[in-house]
């Protein structure tokens, strides 16, 4: 028989150039889409980083995880690096956890049907943010992931008493992050600044810098609307809620949200639905 209660978890998602970790105190069971994190953190974690610095981060996190009333008892990773940077990142993490008695599971299972026609390369955040949004709304949504790339995905509901996936992934677009589109800028014109792109500058822009702040800044959130739009109308939830997420999501909501329709934020969402495979995987 299952316990009530899901133990304390680590979850944790390598990206390009950071390691994000949340720890999750025991959890009710069910109670997955409203839970917050314990603790958060973001680790730089680059290719040629000292292990060392990353083995006292770690450590410190997990002090502070415990310190917050999760003291963490399982823990999966999810990665978008390629095997370079995951490899080493899984071995040390795998270390540090071993001399607190907790396993590491790798890419759990996000428990989605992925009905895209290349489903193998589909990257393993976009998942797990569709299988967070399912946790946190418990119905089809579109998924806004703004990062290094943005990415806009549409994701349906499984039937609860079916024996079948906990939804189907229908796929989406990719586009550039705010980095990007600035940097694009940057190399590709030959008297071009790079610029920092921030939130709520006008669109109106009087000298280059503000002018390339505002192409930035305003394309994205035109691209993110008509994505948003398209991808939803396509997917059959013209009428759904928009889930927006990604370090990068201020962009989308400042000054005003960028979508005029149901919009919610996540900042865990990755996370949660790291959280959500992994407490099925280990059967909590």
């Amino acid at each position: 028989m299952k316990a009530n209660r899901h133990p304390a978890a680590l979850t944790a998602d390598l990206g390009n150039s950071a390691l994000k970790l949340a720890a999750w105190r025991p959890l009710e069971r069910g109670a997955i889409g409203a839970a917050h994190p314990a603790a958060r953190a973001t680790l730089e974690h680059g290719k040629g980083d000292d292990p060392g610095r990353l083995v006292e981060g770690l450590a410190a996190f997990l002090d502070q995880a415990a310190a917050s009333g999760a003291a963490v008892q399982v823990a999966a990773l999810s990665s978008v690096a390629g095997p370079e940077r995951t490899a080493p990142l899984v071995e040390t993490l795998s270390a540090v956890l071993k001399t607190r008695g907790v396993e590491l599971y790798c890419g759990p299972d996000h428990g989605l049907a992925n009905l895209c026609d290349e489903p193998h390369t589909v990257g393993a955040d976009r998942l797990f943010a569709a299988r967070g949004a399912l946790e946190l709304l418990g119905r089809g949504c579109v998924v806004i992931d703004v990062g290094s790339a943005m990415t806009v995905d549409a994701v349906v509901a499984g039937d609860p008493d079916a024996t079948e996936p906990r939804g189907r992934f229908l796929g989406g677009a990719i586009a550039p992050g705010p980095w990007l589109l600035a940097q694009a800028l940057a190399t590709g014109g030959a008297q071009l600044k790079l610029i920092e792109p921030r939130a709520g500058v006008p669109a109106l822009g009087q000298v280059t810098g503000a002018a390339l702040e505002s192409g930035v800044v305003h394309g994205l959130r035109g691209a993110a609307f008509e994505l948003a739009r398209r991808v939803g109308a396509e997917a059959g939830l013209a009428d759904s809620v928009r889930v927006v997420t990604g370090g990068a999501r201020g962009l989308l909501l400042d000054p005003e949200p960028f979508w005029t329709g149901d919009l919610r934020e996540d900042p865990d969402l990755v996370l949660r639905g790291v959280l959500a495979a992994l407490l099925e995987r280990v059967g909590a």
